[in-house]
């Protein structure tokens, strides 16, 4: 991938575009190479350290996103999918011309708030102690919901409405802006 995805993007650049990302949804974010290595990570889920990235059966976290991003990278598609604890993350591949470049993964997230279900699931099927079930509610209950289609984030909620009345007056206020500084440079 260094020769790949940093041909055509600085890593600065990249890695400024995805802890931006990072920083304004709250969701951590992965660089994955076409091997499927995690070249950089931009932020952790509580929740993820709880549980400790090794479930007691089956593939470790690593090894999940992995494969995950594997596949979205074969298929050329994005992969939606649910880690071992009930958690969704999406898997985008990296493309230019053909050539595979990589892939980004989003994720972990919640799409709703958290109910006893998901901790009795993980109870059941990795036996874990009291004491980690009620760990593991406590960061999942911090861990906001992606707000599904139709609804706005906490962030977006603070921009004001865009309505063709508002692009209008930024349009005339960016042309009087430019007006302004052209009588200026004279």
């Amino acid at each position: 991938m260094a020769n790949g995805i940093y041909a055509l993007i600085s890593k600065e650049r990249l890695n400024d575009i995805l802890q931006t990302l990072y920083s304004f949804t709250g969701i951590p974010i992965q660089l994955v190479d076409p091997q499927g290595a995690s070249l950089e990570t931009f932020g952790r889920a509580a929740y993820c350290g709880v549980l400790g990235g090794n479930p007691p059966c089956g593939d470790s976290c690593a090894e999940l996103l992995s494969k995950a991003s594997l596949y979205a990278q074969q298929s050329g598609d994005t992969y939606i999918f649910s880690c071992h604890a009930g958690l969704d993350l999406i898997a985008f591949p990296l493309t230019n011309k053909g050539d595979i470049l990589g892939s980004v993964i989003v994720g972990p997230f919640q799409m709703d708030r958290p109910d006893h279900t998901i901790l009795a699931a993980l109870a059941e099927e990795f036996f874990l102690p009291a004491p980690v079930l009620l760990k593991a509610y406590d960061a999942l209950s911090d861990m906001r919901p992606v707000p599904l289609a139709g609804q706005r984030s906490e962030q977006a909620a603070l921009l004001p409405p865009l309505s063709a009345d508002s692009v209008r007056a930024g349009v005339a206020a960016a042309s009087e802006r430019k007006a302004v500084a052209a009588v200026q440079d004279q």
